[in-house]
């Protein structure tokens, strides 16, 4: 288990989730979180960065203010060889710099 899954409880993760996620629903019981696995895959990833010591602050604020466009439906999280990418979709506010995708937890335009 990872540092920041253990400073992020799935409860906190859910409450992160619903705070952002606009589709997130619960109805009897049954959690309707579309984007759940990709938001706690995420964490995961920064807990093993910081794990490891590979995690920066800023990068992880970078980061989450990436994923908060994700749970808005501004962004999209993609996977390649084991690092993160966001990307903006169309229409949605740029607020931070674009490098191409080229690292780490950047925006690809």
């Amino acid at each position: 288990m990872s540092c920041i899954s253990k400073m992020l409880p799935k409860k906190d993760i859910l409450d992160f989730i619903k705070r952002y996620d606009k589709t997130f629903v619960i109805k009897e019981n049954i959690y309707y979180a579309g984007k759940a696995f990709k938001t706690n895959s995420v964490i995961n990833y920064l807990g093993e960065m910081k794990d490891d010591d590979n995690l920066h602050y800023d990068e992880a604020e970078q980061v989450f203010n990436l994923l908060i466009k994700y749970l808005r439906g501004e962004a999209d999280v993609l996977w390649d060889e084991g690092k993160i990418f966001f990307k903006l979709l169309e229409g949605a506010q740029h607020e931070q710099d674009s490098n191409g995708g080229e690292e780490e937890g950047q925006e690809e335009s």
